[in-house]
């Protein structure tokens, strides 16, 4: 994409004219954030009027600052679709309680326990798609499976869960800015966001998912009935999009790379490497942030109290100065210092969720798939803040 930077002589900061959330700037997401860590270390937005970076070096320390970053206020503001007022949205002293009660919940213990019923699922859906011929990755495998697995771990009723996917768009989206891909998931989620609210009462909740473990915390005075329903409005706003996500980003990166997929067969050990590497390569969270509590210097540069900044996660994930040959796929790479997921106290509560989810869907592709195959052009998802692909056409070649 190209990219019109104006490079202001230093100390002044690089300004940034293009808008990094046109379609032509999502569609050609790469080349956006290629073009943004070029830039600079800290770089200003000339149309939204804010600081972004997609250097790993920065983005790592303003995600990692709790102090002098806030994620209660945000860059963007949505007064008419506000993000569920919990937990992604506060800050301390506020934040470390809540969190504390989550992180009991969403236990190693509970994982594991799941783990034969995600790669039970996994099975169901790849074996679906191997009779199937071409299919698409998105909404004939990685959407159905998650829907099952994500679902059945909450402990939603079956029927519905499709809305999940509508919902946790717009919510998603509320990260970005207020523009016409923005209000068009909003118009389309109304009905999707009356579902879920109605999922988040005890009442509608299976009796052994997390959803009714949260109840229980509340039984135990750990926190008020009002917070245990947003953290599951939370939970099922971002549960869905971003694990699917991953995992097609993760089948479009073997279908473009088979020697790594075969790496991967030939050694099955690689497995955890292999989907941290798909993390780097293709975060599927694009962009996170923040606004300044006080004024602070970073980088040779002032950011003032009250200024929003933008973290391009996916920008970040290629850094050369972090990862030789970035723009390399490497299932073999040590990619774990990834921040695809941010880091500090707002790091993603249910990032293992997601990899366990993937990780099972991920060994039972092993063992039934020899070859992914690639069948047609992908179509890119449309988002202001998620990367991955709304269509993949695929064909799977049987072991």
């Amino acid at each position: 994409m190209p990219v019109d930077i104006i490079r202001a002589e230093e100390p002044q900061t690089p300004i940034f004219a293009a808008d990094p959330f046109s379609p032509e700037a999502i569609v050609d997401a790469l080349a956006t954030n290629q073009a943004i860590r070029q830039a600079g270390d800290l770089i200003w937005l000339e149309k939204y009027a804010m600081w972004a970076t997609g250097r790993y070096a920065v983005a790592h320390r303003i995600l990692g600052d709790s102090e002098s970053f806030s994620s209660a206020k945000r860059p963007f503001s949505h007064p008419d679709f506000p993000l569920p007022a919990i937990l992604v949205t506060d800050d301390p002293p506020d934040h470390g309680p809540i969190r504390s009660v989550m992180g009991r919940i969403l236990s190693p213990k509970l994982l594991r326990a799941n783990e034969a019923a995600y790669r039970s699922a996994a099975a169901v859906a790849i074996d679906r798609v191997l009779v199937d011929g071409d299919f698409d990755a998105v909404d004939d495998l990685a959407v159905p499976f998650v829907l099952s697995a994500f679902g059945d771990t909450v402990g939603l009723r079956d029927d519905g869960r499709e809305n999940l996917i509508t919902f946790g768009a717009a919510i998603l989206n509320t990260f970005g800015p207020v523009n016409d891909l923005f209000l068009s998931l909003v118009a389309r989620a109304e009905a999707a966001t009356r579902w879920v609210q109605a999922q988040c009462s005890r009442d509608a909740l299976k009796p052994d998912g997390l959803g009714a473990a949260i109840y229980e915390a509340q039984g135990r005075g750990e926190i008020s009935e009002e917070q245990a329903g947003l953290l599951l409005m939370s939970l099922l706003s971002a549960g869905v999009d971003t694990t699917a996500g991953s995992i097609v980003n993760m089948l479009h990166c073997f279908a473009r790379h088979p020697e790594q997929y075969a790496r991967l067969r030939a050694d099955p050990t690689l497995r955890t490497k292999a989907f941290e590497e798909v993390l780097r390569y293709y975060s599927p969270a694009r962009v996170f942030g923040r606004v300044a509590h006080r004024d602070i210097e970073m980088f040779g540069r002032v950011i003032r109290q009250g200024d929003g900044i933008l973290v391009f996660l996916g920008s970040a994930g290629r850094d050369p100065s972090i990862w030789a040959d970035a723009e390399r796929f490497d299932i073999g790479r040590a990619s774990g210092k990834h921040i695809s997921f941010g880091t500090g106290i707002h790091n993603c509560i249910g990032q293992m969720l997601t990899r366990t989810e993937a990780l099972a869907l991920l060994e039972m592709l092993v063992e039934k798939v020899e070859r992914i195959e690639a069948v047609g052009e992908p179509e890119v998802l449309m988002s202001n803040t998620i990367t991955s692909f709304e269509k993949l056409p695929l064909r799977f070649v049987a072991a």
